[in-house]
């Protein structure tokens, strides 16, 4: 039987106990390369067969020199590939980026300021105005206390008797819808808008009716 004992990039020494015709092998990868030696017999009348070391640390070199040209071709080569990307790179125009454009909300449709003031029902009030998102003014000529029990949500509250009085408090360049309990408060505050030159002024009429076309107070 051979016994073997071997260390990275060094040679392989094989010995046969009883055999004169054992041989070294170094190997290099796997290759083998035979060494001649001689055989001499040691104390305990073991026959041991000795390579010439000089041929073996003379194969053990090149090998360990090819191992370390194969490690700088490799290295190179990966410097080279690293190279070459990054000469890719600059050559190459850059994409643009594409920036999506930012989507407008829809703008709210305008209500027509009309010269003189004009009727509006709840159902055409509910869908022009309030679910169309249009901009206007919603106003309660009734009294403060008439306003206090419930009212149209969103509205404020200017008594018809206070309005003349209180022009400054309504913008010009919205519409503006009156209501009040019935109709009648509602018709005077439009015609005193009216006369102080507001254009877009639509009258709601009462709140009983509001209410009867099944639509709730606050």
């Amino acid at each position: 039987m051979i016994s073997t004992s071997r260390e990275l990039d060094k040679p392989v020494w094989a010995y046969d106990c009883h055999n004169s015709n054992a041989q070294a092998i170094v190997r290099a990868g796997s290759s083998a390369t035979d060494i001649s030696g001689t055989n001499e017999t040691d104390s305990n009348n073991t026959t041991k067969w000795y390579g010439n070391e000089a041929k073996a640390m003379s194969i053990t070199s090149r090998v360990q020199n090819a191992g370390r040209n194969g490690r700088v071709r490799r290295a190179a080569a990966g410097a080279l590939f690293v190279a070459a990307l990054a000469v890719a790179g600059c050559g190459a125009p850059q994409a643009e980026a594409q920036t999506a454009a930012p989507v407008e909300a829809a703008a709210a449709p305008a209500i027509a300021m009309n010269d003189a003031p004009q009727r509006v029902s709840p159902e055409a009030y509910m869908s022009d105005f309030v679910d169309s998102g249009a901009a206007h003014q919603l106003i309660d000529v009734r009294t403060p206390e008439e306003y206090a029990t419930g009212h149209i949500a969103g509205s404020i509250n200017i008594p018809v008797e206070e309005i003349g009085a209180r022009l400054g408090e309504i913008s010009q360049d919205e519409p503006v819808v009156l209501y009040c309990r019935s109709g009648n408060r509602s018709n005077q505050a439009a015609q005193i808008l009216d006369g102080a030159g507001f254009t877009g002024v639509y009258d709601l009429g009462g709140i009983n009716s509001w209410q009867s076309a099944g639509y709730a107070l606050e």
